[in-house]
């Protein structure tokens, strides 16, 4: 009995560690994002996986019309532990975010977590990406956005 009592406590204990630690790395993950990009953006970026093959997913500033409960309703079940992040800007403003983390094995999954959560947050899932959070500028210079005549032309 004293046997399956110490094991019990022993596998609560590592699930709230690992909960813990991964409530830390999704923190971490999302302060380096805010550090990186301070001002508004509302963008869909992601963390490197860590491993265990969970990532960190932060929600820029959401809609007005996606609450954090929307969220975990709709996302429960892919992005876990999420929680609203708030960060300061000048002497009374602030920017709202979503953070949480997600498990994803390949990088199908991925992409279609990326399709999904911009589908839910913007209607579409039309050119849906997501930006690192570590390097959050690099989507930015993927653009381009002059088409010669030659390049239309041209069989892809």
């Amino acid at each position: 009995m004293t046997t399956g009592l110490t094991a019990l406590r022993l596998s609560v204990t590592l699930v709230f560690a690992v909960a813990a630690t991964a409530r830390a790395d999704t923190r971490s993950d999302w302060t380096t994002f805010r550090q990186r990009v301070p001002f508004h953006s509302q963008v869909i970026a992601l963390g490197e996986p860590n491993a265990q093959g969970r990532r960190t997913v932060v929600i820029a500033e959401p809609p007005p019309w996606v609450s954090l409960n929307a969220f975990v309703v709709a996302f429960g079940d892919r992005v876990s532990g999420a929680e609203a992040m708030r960060h300061p800007i000048g002497f009374d403003g602030w920017v709202k975010d979503i953070a949480g983390t997600a498990t994803v094995g390949s990088d199908a999954e991925l992409e279609a977590l990326v399709q999904d959560l911009s589908r839910f947050l913007y209607g579409t899932s039309y050119k849906a990406y997501a930006v690192s959070i570590r390097n959050p500028t690099d989507a930015r210079g993927k653009y381009d956005l002059s088409v010669s005549a030659v390049a239309l032309r041209t069989p892809g």
